[in-house]
Formats: structure tokens, C-alpha cells, sequence
């Protein structure tokens, strides 16, 4: 082996190492934009609107959350979860159509609040957290 030939084969190596390295890198980075935790990231408030005009594929529920401004033209088709540990969390959803998915738990007490909106896709086990509206008083 000449020695032109073993410095293309090093050259080789290190071009196919930092293409799997930058690779690694922009798949990890990809997929944590990926979710989105309503207070943490969003300030409590994700706003079709305003800050998310396309729906994050996740958000993460960790504390009382706004969800608004998802028309039937622009239906929020996020996957929804609550953290475990929170207890009592009211999740509001104002003006949204919503046809993503929510794992819901009726024993952490967590609240669902669907103002001038729908949803066609909320499973069985969340029914029991819906706030019905002859609940809700003008205080």
C-alpha cells in the first residue's frame, strides 16, 4: 500500500466518522424539538395563533395549560400527556378542534375544559375529567 493510498483511506474514515457524528447530532436536536412542555417551553399558553401556528406533534402537560386558536382549518393534532406527579392541573382548551390523542389519569384529578371547541378523538378514559359546562359559573 502506497502511502497516498493510506492517507485517502484515514481521510475516508475521519469524512465517514464526522458525517455519522453530525448525523447523530441533528437527529438528536430534531427530535426534542420535536415535544413541547406547555409552562416550561410555552409560558402556559400554546397559541395557534401566536407562537404555534403548526401543532407540535407532543406537549407534555406540566402545570395549568391554554391550548387556543386551532380552528377546524388548522385542527390540534398533538398527542397530549400529563406529567404523573402533577395533581389538579386544569387544561383549557379554547377555540380548538382536537383531533390528537391524551393519556389521562381520573385519580391525579386533572381537568379538562373545552370552551368553543370539539373533539372527535378524546379517549373513553378521559370523558371522566371533562368539565361539563352547566359546571362552570360566572362567579
Amino acid at each position: 500500500m502506497k502511502v497516498s493510498d493510506s492517507i485517502r483511506v484515514r481521510a475516508g474514515r475521519k469524512a465517514i466518522f464526522l458525517l455519522v457524528s453530525l448525523s447523530a447530532l441533528l437527529l438528536g436536536a430534531s427530535t426534542e424539538a420535536l415535544a413541547i412542555n406547555c409552562v416550561a417551553d410555552a409560558g402556559g399558553i400554546v397559541d395557534g395563533f401566536v407562537n404555534y401556528p403548526v401543532p407540535p406533534p407532543q406537549i407534555n402537560i406540566d402545570g395549568n395549560c391554554r391550548i387556543q386558536n386551532y380552528p377546524a382549518s388548522n385542527p390540534m393534532t398533538s398527542n397530549f400527556s400529563f406529567d404523573g406527579t402533577l395533581r389538579g392541573v386544569l387544561v383549557v382548551f379554547d377555540s380548538v378542534v382536537f383531533t390528537g390523542n391524551m393519556s389521562c389519569d381520573a385519580s391525579h384529578q386533572n381537568k379538562l375544559w373545552f370552551v368553543n371547541g370539539s373533539t372527535s378523538t378524546l379517549n373513553q378514559g378521559c370523558q371522566n375529567i371533562l368539565i361539563p359546562v352547566e359546571k362552570i359559573s360566572g362567579g
